[in-house]
Parts: C-alpha cells; sequence; structure tokens
C-alpha cells in the first residue's frame, strides 16, 4: 500500500523532463514529467488473482442500469463539439501511447508490456464516478480539490468500448456530457472520509440515480463489484471482490481488480445493488518486468488490499429529489398518540410515538409536521425515528425561534430519501431531548404524511 498523497491516485505531474541521479548504489531519483497526458500518480491500485475486469456491453443486464449512471470524469481539452452532426467528440492517446513508471526502483519511462489488456482503448479520464440524484455525482475528494479544478472536467456518461471496432465510443450526444455547477461537498482526510459530491450544470436525463445504502451492512462473506474506468479506460465492470478487513475508523479494504483512475467508483453489493462504498486508494499497479511494465497480481490475502469510503459516510450530505407522482400511489397520514405532551426537562431524551400504520406499500414521498412550544427552542434536538429504527435528526438546537410562541416545522422527502421505496409499516417516533434547565415546552401535535407505492 502506497502512502496517501494529498492528490491520491488521480494527480497528473504535467511536462517530460526526467533528471535521474544515481551512485554505484542508487541513492536518489527525481522524476519531472511532463506530457500532454497522464503520468505520474501517488496512490495506485491493483488485481487480485484473475482479472475481472469486463466491458460493460458484456455486463449481466441485471447491471446495465449501473453501468448507465457511472461517469468518467474527463479533461475538457479532450472533448470538442462536432458542429455538423451536434454530437461531441472524445479523443486522446490510447493506453499503449501512455508513459508508465517504476515506483519502486522509481526509473522511467517505460512502455507496458505488449500482452497488457486493453492497449488500443483510449485512456483520459482522470477519475470515476456515479450519479446519485438527478442532479449529483458521488467521487472520491482527492478527485476535486476546489471549484476551478472543477470546472476543467466535464462528468460523461457512455464513455464505453464501440463494439465496432473495440475502441472508445468516440462520438456522443449531448445529454452524455455535463460539466460542474458546484462542488456540494468534498473531503480528503484520513478519518475514513474520502468523497465528494457534485453538482452538474443542469439535471441529468435519461438515466437512474443509483440507491446508497446507509447503514454499515458490509460483511466479511459480502460479494462486491466496482464500476469505473481503470487507467482512464471506457467503462469497466469488476465482480467478485471481497472485503479483507475494517479499520478501527470504518475504513475498509478489499480485494478489487481496480487501478488509477478508477478513484471515485462506487462499490456496490452485488446481491442487493445498493452503494456501500466509494474507492479511494489502493496497492502498487504495475511491476517492472524487464524492459516493460506489467499489472501487478496478488493473491487475495498477500497485498495490502484497495480502500474504500463506506457508503454511510456521505449519506447525510446527498440531497434526495421528490419523484413525480405515480399512478399506482395513494395518501396515508398518521398523527401522535397522544398530543400536548410535555418535553421534560431533564436532559433526557423522550419517545413520542405516532399512530401505528398498517399499509401495504412502499413509500415513494414523506412529510413531517411538527408543532411545537417552548421557553427557550435551543436547548431542543428533535429527531424522526422511522418504523426500521433509522433516525434523522430534523433540529439541532437551531436559532431563530421566538421563545414561548408556537412554531412549526415541516421536514420533506430530501431529508429523508434513503427510505425511499422501504416499507412504511410500523410504528414512527419522534425522539426529543431538552439539553437545558429551567425551561419548559410541549409538542403541540405532529403529523407523518406518506405517498405510498401499492405492492
Amino acid at each position: 500500500m502506497l502512502p496517501a498523497q494529498p492528490f491520491k491516485a488521480d494527480t497528473y505531474i504535467k511536462g517530460v523532463a526526467i533528471i535521474k541521479i544515481f551512485t554505484y548504489v542508487f541513492t536518489t531519483a527525481l522524476l519531472i514529467v511532463i506530457s500532454c497526458g497522464q503520468s505520474q500518480v501517488s496512490d495506485i491500485k491493483v488485481i487480485y488473482d484473475d482479472d475481472n475486469r469486463v466491458e460493460s456491453e458484456n455486463a449481466e443486464s441485471e447491471f446495465k442500469d449501473i453501468a448507465n449512471s457511472t461517469v468518467a470524469m474527463i479533461h475538457k481539452k479532450y472533448i470538442k463539439k462536432q458542429l455538423s452532426n451536434n454530437k461531441w467528440a472524445i479523443d486522446g492517446p490510447t493506453l499503449g501511447n501512455r508513459d508508465v513508471y517504476d515506483f519502486e526502483s522509481k526509473t522511467g519511462p517505460y512502455q507496458y508490456c505488449a500482452d497488457e489488456r486493453f492497449l488500443k482503448q483510449t485512456a483520459i479520464a482522470t477519475c470515476s464516478g456515479v450519479l446519485i440524484a438527478k442532479d449529483r455525482i458521488l467521487t472520491a475528494g482527492h478527485c476535486i480539490s476546489n471549484e476551478s479544478y472543477c470546472k476543467n472536467y466535464a462528468f460523461v456518461f457512455d464513455y464505453e468500448v464501440d463494439t465496432s471496432d473495440g475502441n472508445k465510443n468516440s462520438l456522443l450526444d449531448p445529454e452524455d456530457f455535463y460539466t460542474c455547477k458546484q462542488i456540494i461537498h468534498s473531503e480528503d482526510s484520513s478519518n475514513g472520509y474520502d468523497f465528494a459530491i457534485i453538482q452538474t450544470d443542469r439535471p441529468v436525463i435519461g438515466r437512474n440515480p443509483m440507491p446508497i445504502e446507509m447503514n454499515d451492512t458490509i460483511q466479511k462473506d459480502t460479494e462486491l463489484m466496482v464500476v469505473g474506468h481503470p487507467l482512464g479506460l471506457p467503462l469497466k465492470l469488476a465482480r467478485d471482490g471481497e472485503i479483507l478487513r475494517k479499520e478501527k475508523n470504518g475504513f475498509y479494504y478489499g480485494a478489487l481488480d481496480t487501478y488509477h483512475a478508477n478513484s471515485g467508483s462506487a462499490i456496490y453489493d452485488t446481491s442487493t445493488k445498493k452503494i456501500v462504498g466509494v474507492l479511494v486508494s489502493g496497492d502498487q499497479d504495475f511491476v517492472l518486468d524487464g524492459i516493460c511494465m506489467r499489472s501487478k497480481k496478488c493473491s487475495k490475502d498477500s497485498c495490502n488490499g484497495e480502500g474504500f469510503t463506506p457508503s454511510k459516510n456521505v449519506t447525510q450530505f446527498i440531497q434526495y429529489e421528490s419523484r413525480p407522482y405515480q399512478k399506482d400511489t395513494f395518501l396515508v397520514s398518521k398523527s401522535l398518540e397522544v398530543t400536548d405532551q410535555m418535553i421534560p426537562d431533564d436532559f433526557s431524551s423522550n419517545t413520542f410515538k405516532f399512530e401505528e400504520l398498517q399499509q401495504n406499500g412502499l413509500i415513494d414521498d414523506l412529510e413531517l409536521t411538527v408543532k411545537i412550544e417552548h421557553s427557550y427552542p435551543r436547548d431542543l434536538i428533535i429527531a424522526m425515528e422511522s418504523s426500521s429504527g433509522q433516525r434523522f435528526t430534523i433540529f439541532n438546537r437551531d436559532k431563530g425561534y421566538s421563545k414561548d410562541k408556537p412554531f412549526e416545522l415541516t421536514i420533506k422527502m430530501n431529508t429523508f430519501w434513503q427510505l425511499y421505496r422501504t416499507s412504511a409499516n410500523g410504528t414512527w417516533s419522534l425522539i426529543v431531548s431538552d439539553l437545558g434547565r429551567g425551561d419548559e415546552g410541549k409538542i403541540i401535535d405532529a403529523s407523518l404524511k406518506w405517498r405510498l407505492i401499492r405492492q
């Protein structure tokens, strides 16, 4: 495992100039690389046992939707608009024309060995990502360092192999290209948080956002799949990934067939098809084999593993986008079992239950309304707990509410997006904590309104 660096797996030094300083015994090597494309990377990845990477067109049909919602992060210099047919052309060097360096000996540049896979395919993506809401892309935090960097890249769907020539899909439609409107959140730290959420310049059409697992459900026997753009290549899927270990900070390492530019790839639980992580780091990609570089291969327990941020770390920053009404939906509402309930002034957490819901349907939309009166609202923390036990904080000692005057909170589905298409049956609750003494209040009333999809 190479140590994490500020720009990690997908940072490139531009230009071609190499200064090598050797004595009889090698003491140091300084590589300053300038090229028109990618070069040196600092956190890189590896193949475990067999190479499981497949083209998206050869993936099982059940994973087509996942492939359809995966993006390549490509510098705008590789993209040109074709005015004659309103298409966009993407072009750049092939993998076989890229230089590669040996990080162990700090020498190079070398060429890839002639029997390496995909050498004739274009290799221009810097990172990978996935659509998680109609205008939100999830990727690795180290892939997007600032707004200026974000503006230089396009998020490209359908960067896949063209079956006609085995190369890249060189002409794409305008709706396959999106740019960066803003960085919703970006984090790259040693505590297991390495991810970014990007808002696109416009809503993405014709593609489904991928569901994210909000809880830590990964087990030792969970089969993983990674989907992205290894080495900047057209889209690849790799199944049969395994968990190697979990660190104390919640960060995971797995046996996954990945390379640089896979950073930001979504990692899926193959059985549920939910995103359980974001790929951010890994072992060394290539080893020197004579005069060329060959993919490094490991058994499941002989290398450090590929690191990923668990999906539960990112869920609080993702906004659910309410779906339009469907013909097969119906409305249901429930109120608190008891109204005008006093909030104990004793630093405890207190549960206020709603009437039990017994309906055969899945949640399509949800709205919570709470009416409160309190002599000092900033003492309060209020959460809603679903019938499945998922808890959402809706009020956290917020400012701006009048003392001793009733106020109302209305919370919509964008806060509860993780509950989309889950069962609503059972008992829902409000959890209220008063963290100060000497002030009193009560929950005057509360109601939950669901739009459910008939099953």
